[in-house]
């Protein structure tokens, strides 16, 4: 976190400047006074040292051997203020273990007036954990612009850990147990703003060994619009075109501590009983049910204290509240969202109430999400075997919010634009988006939530987990969207691409334990969440369905309410695997769950299987090694190239890398492509793996390995396997006469989509010949299914980028335009499409066709465009088709001038009140090639003033990403930081995703070696100014340093290649 405001502990001197009319400045520097004036400057300063020396002496309290007192130099703050990647000596430490909370009674009081302040006392529960010896002093957490009001600061002393106690949020007296005798002296307070640290010292003995006490503490805080803690967003009433306030809180990942003193870690458990205090015209929403209301002498006159129920226990930042003003402020939807008066669906055996709010008016568009949320959690309670553990369940549509969701327990919150879905007005790809998101929090109340990660190294528990089981939850509600086989191109496909990078890192970062809320936030990547939900769901497969789930239920039973290891699940697993197995399990001989997986958590990366195989007797030789896209791009960014780079390359030893793999298989006369159970294991300590004489058929068919791409690695095979593979995807496989001619139908739709990125992939590594790899997507002329063309223009789009800055675009470009003019023309007219992943097919294709420049795609989305354009009430009525929106916003602006971007930009700042239209028309407006009108966007960015804003600050990612597949527009945005960096750093220095996708969209579109020097060269000026943005910019480097090798190697080689194609369709004479 980046603050340029310092604690309430005044660490941060306070200069106040004074003319001095006798004190002149030369052109020296000097500075110049009488000799008398200089004598008595002295003689007061030497007073002022004595008198302070006599202060200190008698009065300052002595901190006791072994206390620690902040001592923070000004050029330490000033490194933590302005987002350093290196910190002060002592940042991100972990809080001491001697005390634990048991439970919190929080009171805030929220004011929505001109300086959006509130204020509260928080009563926590704590034990001393040691029995043996007494406590000094307590250690918490506290954000850097929360105001303790350390003279109220009181500790006291309990009879027991059960004993009951009253806390009052009124003024006077705290609690009816306090009193002279059990109240602990506090000596002095003080704070250690690199770790947010909060200390009270205490006098005489402390805290006894082994004893309970209540810490009663007083605050102050501010209501920002940062996003994160607890922080207020707005909106313009439809009716009334009046800005509307709501008050909501962010606490994922170190946030809680900005509203209120806490022991801010996933490890320390408690319940919670929230007191929020609004206005009576107002309400609020937290965890749980509202248990009293009660009149409030503590604020405004007539205001009402809403009491809410205590809560399981659970972590603080799993803790939620949110308090408006006015009632009116937002709308809550039940099952039958017509109905007002309706009762609430019901979930499980605790009768839960399940319901949506959102800002008034959106009726239609709450009703999917509140019908899926409400199956899945059905779902879910029967797949894990554990019912849903709370009396409700509320979901949020908040007007502001930066991440996606966060799963709160019992109060989700979402962007709007994730839990709306309006079938009249938005996509097919919105409806999916907003089920997969549902189904990912609504997974997180049992992992995550009811079983917590102990630290945030094993973040993966809650995310990855989420992340497989939200495809399974879409799929149980939805199944003919073929989500489970969609997992392999949206999720484990492109975690690949990022996974393949020598910056990457491992799932568990092992023993870090670093309390640094930038390191923190750098774990919410592809890793914790792609790769940690590809890791699930190969350990489903290699299981099995049903001891997979009885392993689930057994670890979400035996730590549920309390905090678990990832070695805690393998133990689970383990033992479902060798009760079910019985002397039969699938794993490898000896070894537990715990040992494999390993493997796969503690170290970087993922490894390629090399399949070499004997065509003569039917063996093969099966090897592993780690895949790196290009092992030479990291020594590139760190200097070492050319000569110096080869040298390195020769002399280091072979990767030390290896896993223990669950290979899959089969061949053209098995086609046993259900199966994905190992057959065998390739383990990490003995080297390579041979298949005896006769495991292969012969030598005219092909064998697949990695069935359903269930294993998290990649497949290489030699040419003659390749051969054949790509006659199958042609529908050119003699062995077997079964599918229909010429469609490449005979393998399934993953299995192509495997093909595809694996050859490509390969190539890209310089682990296979191009020519092989692209031959492969010759087939896709044919191909008329969604998961196949996902990847294949996935993979794509690598060409695409390099590529586009070369003479030899226009061959590519023909060439992909050539693969998809059937399903172009088979589709874009086509109005009477039914299912869905037809419908995303659609939009796919007309999105790549008009990147293509397809005259018939250009044409037809600048006639609707135009048509949109002379509409008399272009807001309410709009030409365009749902589905066809973003390439024909795209294509008109990106063909168009000032006068197309200046309409889409009015509709844009008018479209208010409906976030998802925002999002399709955002990244639109960085399809112009017109450097003056770029610029014009980018200076939206900088944009400070609320009322002046257009660009929500939630949203500005969205235009990033928009620039990001811009070549021209991310060129440009680079020149841009460059020069304006230091203005965007204080904007956004504090955000946990603006300055990474800034960086990752500034160099996307750079491709050369002079590029390549010059981002080095902007990260060294800069080199203080990248926290929270340390990962994407290694990763952005490596690539544009990956890109710039690549040009060097396999220019010449894919540009013959695509000549020949060209040449092959222009005419049919042409040899390959």
């Amino acid at each position: 976190m980046n603050s340029s405001q310092m604690s309430v502990t005044g660490s941060r001197a306070e200069f106040i400047t004074e003319d001095y009319p006798n004190i002149k400045y030369g052109r020296g520097g000097g500075c110049f006074v009488s000799h008398a004036k200089a004598a008595l400057f002295l003689l007061l300063a030497a007073a002022a040292v004595i008198v302070t020396g006599l202060l200190v002496y008698y009065y300052a309290p002595c901190p006791r051997a072994g206390e620690f007192v902040s001592s923070l130099s000004l050029e330490d703050q000033d490194a933590l203020s302005d987002g350093s990647q290196g910190v002060a000596e002592g940042a991100g430490r972990r809080l001491p273990t001697e005390v634990r909370p048991s439970s919190y009674n929080l009171c805030i009081c929220t004011l929505f007036d001109s300086n959006f302040t509130f204020d509260g006392r928080v009563y926590i529960d704590v034990t001393v954990v040691d029995g043996t010896k007494n406590l000094r002093s307590v250690t918490l957490h506290t954000g850097k612009d929360l105001k303790i009001i350390q003279k109220d600061v009181v500790v006291f002393k309990k009879s027991s850990a059960n004993q009951t106690d009253n806390y009052s949020c009124e003024p006077g007296p705290s609690n009816s147990n306090e009193t002279k005798e059990n109240v602990v002296p506090i000596q002095y307070q003080s704070f250690e703003n690199s770790s947010d640290f909060y200390i009270i010292h205490f006098r005489g003995d402390g805290l006894e060994a082994g004893g309970n006490y209540t810490l009663s503490i007083p605050f102050e805080g501010k209501l920002k619009d940062n996003l994160y803690g607890f922080y207020r967003s707005s909106f313009k009433d439809s009716v009334s075109g009046e800005k509307r306030w709501v008050a909501v809180t962010q606490f994922e990942a170190t946030y809680a501590r900005d509203a209120f003193p806490c022991f801010d870690e996933p490890g320390l458990k408690a319940t919670f009983s929230v007191s929020l205090a609004r206005p009576p015209s107002g309400f609020s929403l937290s965890n749980m049910r509202i248990q009293s209301t009660q009149p409030t002498t503590a604020g405004p006159k007539g205001w009402i204290w809403d009491h809410y129920e205590p809560s399981p226990p659970m972590s603080t930042y799993l803790l939620a509240f949110l308090v408006a003003p006015d009632s009116t402020s937002m709308q809550q939807h039940r099952t039958d969202s017509k109905s007002s008066v309706a009762s609430p669906g019901t979930i499980g055996g605790n009768n839960t109430s399940f319901s949506i709010w959102t800002r008034p008016g959106f009726n239609n568009s709450s009703e999917y999400a509140l019908n899926l949320g409400m199956n899945v959690l059905r779902f879910y309670e029967k797949y894990f075997g554990v019912n849903y553990p709370m009396t409700k369940m509320e979901m949020v549509a908040v007007p502001d919010f930066g991440a996606g969701a966060m799963e709160n327990w019992g109060l989700v919150t979402y962007r709007e634009s994730v839990l709306l879905y309006d079938p009249s007005k938005d996509s097919s790809s919105h409806k999916v988006d907003v089920a997969l998101t549902v189904t990912h929090e609504l997974a997180h109340q049992w992992f995550g939530n009811l079983v917590t990660m102990k630290w945030w190294k094993d973040l993966w528990l809650n995310e990855g987990f989420a992340t497989y089981v939200e495809y399974i939850g879409t799929n149980a509600i939805e199944p003919d969207w073929v989500m489970l086989d969609r997992f392999v191109t949206e999720e484990l496909q492109t975690t690949m691409s990022y996974d393949s990078l020598r910056s990457t890192h491992a799932v568990s970062p092992g023993n870090s334990t670093t309390a640094d809320s930038a390191a923190i936030a750098e774990l919410f990547d592809s890793v914790s969440y792609g790769k940690g939900s590809c890791l699930v769901r190969m350990l489903n497969h290699t299981l099995g369905e049903e001891t997979f789930r009885k392993g689930l239920t057994s670890y979400l039973r035996k730590w549920s309410y309390a905090n678990a290891e990832q070695d805690d699940l393998w133990e689970a697993l383990t033992e479902a695997a060798r009760s079910d197995g019985k002397g039969n399990s699938p794993l490898p001989n000896g070894l537990s769950v715990k040992d494999v997986m390993d493997t796969w958590t503690l170290q970087e990366g993922f490894p390629v299987v090399s399949v070499i195989r004997n065509y003569s007797d039917g063996s093969a030789r099966i090897s592993q090694e780690r895949f790196v896209m290009d092992p030479k791009a990291k020594k590139a960014v760190e200097g070492k190239e050319g000569a110096d780079a080869s040298a390195e390359d020769d002399a280091a030893p072979p990767p030390k890398e290896k896993w223990h793999i669950p290979v899959t298989y089969t061949s053209a006369a098995e086609r046993s492509f259900q199966n994905t159970k190992p057959r065998f294991w390739l383990l990490s300590g003995e080297g390579d793996h041979e298949l005896p004489r006769g495991s292969f058929p012969a030598s005219a068919q092909w064998v697949v390995f990695n069935l359903q791409e269930t294993g998290f690695y990649r497949v290489n095979y030699d040419e003659r396997n390749w051969f054949l593979l790509s006659n199958a995807l042609l529908g050119n496989d003699s062995e077997v006469g079964k599918g229909p001619a010429g469609t490449g139908g005979r393998l399934p739709d993953v299995t192509k989509a495997q093909i595809i990125d694996d050859a490509l992939s390969l190539a890209r590594a310089g682990q296979l010949n191009y020519t092989i790899a692209l031959g492969v997507t010759t087939f896709l002329s044919k191909e008329t299914e969604l998961v196949p063309w996902t990847a294949a223009l996935g993979s794509f789009r690598f060409l695409d980028e390099v590529l586009s800055h070369t003479s030899h675009y226009g061959m590519l470009e023909k060439y992909i335009l050539k693969l998809l003019e059937p399903i172009f023309l088979a589709l874009h007219e086509k109005a009477d499409i039914t299912s869905l992943n037809q419908k995303l097919l659609r939009s796919m294709v007309m999105k790549w066709a008009c990147h293509l420049n397809h005259e018939d795609c250009l044409s037809r989305s600048i006639r609707l465009f135009k048509e949109w354009m002379k509409s008399p009430d272009p807001n309410v009525n709009n030409p365009v088709p749902v589905e066809d929106r973003r390439a024909v916003y795209c294509t008109a602006v990106r063909k168009g001038g000032s006068t197309e971007w200046s309409f889409l930009w009015k509709r844009f700042k008018e479209s208010t009140n409906d976030s998802s239209a925002a999002e399709v028309m955002l990244p639109a407006l960085a399809c112009t090639r017109e450097p003056w009108i770029l610029s014009k966007l980018f200076s939206e960015l900088l944009e400070k003033e609320d009322d002046k804003r257009v660009i929500r600050l939630q949203d500005v990612y969205i235009v990033l990403r928009g620039i990001s597949r811009n070549p021209v527009a991310s060129r440009i945005f680079f020149q841009y930081i460059k020069n304006t960096w230091d203005a965007l750093h204080k904007r956004y220095g504090g955000s946990t995703i603006v300055l990474g996708e800034m960086v990752k969209a500034g160099l996307s579109g750079l491709s050369s070696a002079k590029d390549l020097q010059e981002a080095k060269d902007f990260r060294k000026r800069n080199a203080r100014k990248f926290r929270f943005a340390t990962q994407d910019l290694d990763q952005a480097e490596e690539s544009l340093a990956d890109r710039v090798l690549w040009l060097n190697k396999n220019l010449e080689e894919v540009s013959v290649w695509l000549s020949g194609q060209v040449a092959l369709g222009e005419s049919d004479t042409a040899d390959l």
